[in-house]
């Protein structure tokens, strides 16, 4: 019981002398050291990301400045095109159209032969030779 109680005792002092190391800044004992490379590796995945996100950011941001700028492009083309068009129209201007007059011809109705009976004009056709 004794041999018992002091590797309690021995546990308890050593944990004891851990936390107040730990507490007084002193990295001597270091209950994990493979914490620190842990850290080391997070920090660096932690910088990564933070890069790789300010990038996608800038790329956005330039993109929508391209988008901006194209449509400004777009537009200005098409102010100079309908500006040239209205100039063209003021250089040249048409003369006024006059009024196109159909002609109207008026269609004279044939005289229509006297209606002569068949039978007279048997007669008429035997008669003159």
């Amino acid at each position: 019981m004794k041999i018992a109680a002091a590797s309690i005792g021995l546990t308890l002092a050593g944990i004891v002398y851990a936390h107040t190391a730990l507490a007084d800044g002193n990295n001597a004992i270091d209950p994990i050291p493979e914490l620190k490379d842990i850290e080391k590796v997070a920090a660096e995945q932690e910088a990564a990301i933070r890069a790789q996100s300010e990038a996608l950011e800038k790329a956005q941001q330039e993109k929508a400045a391209a988008e901006k700028a194209a449509t400004e492009a777009l537009e200005k083309q098409k102010a100079a095109k309908l500006a040239e068009e209205a100039q063209q129209k003021q250089v040249t201007p048409t003369p006024p159209a006059k009024p196109h007059k159909k002609k109207v011809t008026k269609k004279v109705a044939a005289k229509q032969p006297e209606k002569v009976s068949p039978w007279l004009e048997q007669e008429r056709r035997y008669s003159y030779p």
